[in-house]
């Protein structure tokens, strides 16, 4: 609230909301507080901007790149669009999916398709039993949604090595 007046503006309210943590926290004085002084030195709180290119857009050639490199002959989600459909893109549809891809990472809203799966019940055994415990589940994820996740755990993981996040059993 500002000069008595409610801010209902989403992207205001989320700018309001960030300067206020960021004026009244202060990041590495918290750290230091949750893992006490004696540890502080052994988990060093990092810059904010640390893990931004995890989420930077993602380039036609890095898109072609894992497209090209996606395991065939996998079971895709509730779509069936499966990875060998992926590259068979015309590079328009390849760059209106690309397009998709980046507004996901913008925004951090994922397509309503992602928040669904398929589950399938497969026997440890074989025959079929009324018994759950006899089945083993397995759940179908959209392909979109698996390479999107491919990306950015790479993107992550060069990002831990590249700044030595994790050492010695971590």
């Amino acid at each position: 609230m500002v000069d008595g007046t409610l801010e209902t503006k989403p992207q205001v309210v989320e700018r309001r909301t960030s300067e206020h943590f960021f004026v009244h926290f202060d990041v590495n004085r918290m750290a230091t507080m949750m893992v006490g002084e004696e540890w502080a030195g052994d988990y060093p709180v990092h810059a904010p901007d640390l893990f931004q290119p995890a989420g930077s857009p993602i380039s036609g050639k890095l898109l072609d790149w894992y497209i090209s490199c996606a395991p065939r002959h996998k079971v895709p989600g509730k779509s069936g669009v499966p990875f060998e459909l992926l590259q068979m893109l015309s590079n328009s549809a390849c760059e209106r999916f690309r397009a998709d891809l980046n507004r996901a990472l913008e925004t951090g809203i994922a397509p309503a398709q992602w928040k669904t799966a398929v589950i399938c019940p497969i026997p440890k055994k074989t025959g079929i039993s009324g018994q759950l415990v006899l089945y083993c589940p397995i759940t179908l994820l959209e392909t979109t949604r698996k390479l999107l996740t491919w990306i950015l755990t790479d993107h992550l993981s060069h990002i831990i090595e590249d700044n030595g996040l994790l050492t010695g059993l971590n």
